[in-house]
């Protein structure tokens, strides 16, 4: 195509917590006829050990908080050809990855209409991210056909005008595309007026 487009957390084994009953400080001689109060050693253990439990369940509700992909950040964008009133053609894109300024989109199709049209649809898909991303501009930096006989492709998204490619994306991606050509920028502002919304 000419625009070419986990928190871990493991669970510790509880380790058994040992307590001992409250000294009293040296020197110190309980006054004559006060009761003293003692907990049994069983319990002792026992509310230290709930102590323990509960500190160690609120580490990892501030940790699992934090922490996540940024595809679980989000909702992904998918978008079918017959929301856009296309009878010629059964297609579907599905952003199925999301990182910081690439996604990943797997595009099927049970029925395809002209080369042009598919061409059309799939700026589509990367046209929708885009905005869904806040992002000005987008390429496809790199595409496949996959086992299950989908087509996976690897959009970038920028707000930087005719961005390098490798300073922007990464070293594994390319300036030219497959085919030898110069991969180009789309930008969602051009593309506003033809597509609308």
């Amino acid at each position: 195509m000419m625009f070419s487009f986990k928190c871990v957390v493991r669970p510790m084994s509880a380790g058994r917590v040992r307590g001992r009953a409250a000294q009293p400080p040296s020197g110190a001689v309980p006054a004559a006829g006060r009761r003293r109060l003692s907990m049994p050693r069983s319990n002792i253990m026992n509310n230290q050990t709930h102590v323990l439990l509960a500190v160690i369940i609120l580490g990892f509700g501030v940790v699992s908080s934090r922490a996540g992909p940024d595809t679980n950040a989000v909702t992904l964008v998918q978008i079918d050809s017959k929301d856009f009133g296309d009878t010629n053609s059964s297609i579907k894109i599905v952003e199925f990855e999301r990182n910081t300024n690439t996604s990943k989109l797997r595009m099927t199709h049970q029925k395809l209409g002209s080369s042009v049209g598919l061409s059309m649809f799939i700026m589509r898909g990367f046209y929708e991210v885009a905005k869904a991303r806040g992002a000005e501009y987008f390429i496809n930096l790199k595409e496949w056909d996959d086992k299950d006989g989908s087509r996976i492709y690897i959009a970038g998204f920028t707000n930087t005008k005719d961005a390098d490619v490798k300073k922007e994306f990464g070293a594994e991606y390319d300036d030219n595309n497959e085919y030898g050509q110069k991969r180009g920028y789309m930008s969602v502002s051009h593309l506003k007026r033809f597509l609308g919304k």
